[in-house]
Formats: C-alpha cells, structure tokens, sequence
C-alpha cells in the first residue's frame, strides 16, 4: 500500500524523532531524500522516497555506510572472487583491505570441519577463483570451474558440496528420509 502525502515540506519538523531515528536521510542508493515511514504493522520501520512510487529501504540498510563508492574497478570479493559492482554494497576491513559483497556478507553460517582449520562458508553458484588458484575438490580431487561448494575464505580451500554433506538426511518434521538433488 502506498501512502501519498499531500505535503511534501518537512522543512519546519525537527531533524530526529525522541528516540534519535533520523526523520530524513540522504542515501547513495537514491538521488532523493528518503522519509522514515512507518504505516502502521503493514511493514518494517524505514525510509520512502515521497517522490518516486515503491522506493524503500529498510532501516537497517539504510544505515550501510557507502564503501562501495570508494573501492576500485578492479576491487574483487575476497569470499566470492566476483567483481564488486558500483551501487552495490559491500562490506571492507579498513586494516588488511578484505572485501566482502552483499550477497556474501548475507551468506549461510559456516562450517568448522576437522579436516580444515580455518572455517568453511557455502556458496552456491562458486566461480573459479583468480588464476593459479587451485580449481579442485581438497576431498575427492575434480575440478570445479562453477557449482555450489565449501571454501575458506582466508585460503580458498574448497570442497565441492556433495564431498561435505551426506546425500540422505532426516528431518524432525518429515518422517522420510530426504535425499540431496541437484
């Protein structure tokens, strides 16, 4: 549902509501200023631009600061290896320079096998990392160039997914046994 405001002037309210949330942001993602709006239980508390239908952000992303304007053409996710795109946010450690995109920094937890000692995260569509990368399972040795895998982040280790998780498994809310498809 969207709501049309016939004032569009917020000139004369205050720059923080009581409980210190922003009443207007200016976001990179937007070329206008973005709104707190909150409509009764209908969604999340977050910004909408009054100007242009269906902009939204959550308030928790509108909070992500723009490093993504600050890095380089030729920044590469260090989780991924996926060229970092404009616009698109992404997560930097300002110390050692590793670089995490949005869809990495959103990934699954990740596993601790005995077998590596750093820990494993899974990504689902893997490319093939930077050349003179190893581009083999560490488990059963088949090369991979894209497929859902393990890998160590700090090291690139990889297991392609069927090396680390059984092919049957039971659930609590199934009385079956449920087998792994690609």
């Amino acid at each position: 549902m969207d709501l049309i405001l016939p004032c569009n002037d917020t000139s004369h309210l205050p720059l923080r509501f009581k409980d210190e949330k922003k009443k207007t942001i200016l976001h990179y993602s937007h070329r206008h200023e973005l709104s707190f709006f909150k409509y009764r239980k209908v969604r999340e508390e977050g910004y909408d631009c009054y100007g242009v239908k269906n902009i939204y952000c959550h308030q928790k992303c509108a909070m992500v600061v723009d490093i993504a304007s600050s890095i380089s053409i030729s920044d590469k996710c260090n989780a991924c290896s996926n060229w970092c795109r404009f616009g698109i946010p992404l997560y930097v450690c300002e110390m050692c320079s590793f670089r995490l995109d949005f869809d990495c920094a959103k990934l699954s937890p990740s596993l601790k096998l005995d077998c590596h000692h750093h820990l494993l995260t899974f990504f689902k569509d893997f490319k093939k990392g930077e050349e003179g990368q190893d581009s083999y399972c560490k488990a059963c040795g088949k090369h991979y160039v894209v497929g859902s895998v393990y890998s160590c982040v700090q090291c690139h280790f990889t297991l392609h997914l069927e090396c680390v998780v059984p092919s049957s498994a039971r659930h609590k809310y199934h009385r079956h046994p449920l087998i792994m498809m690609e």
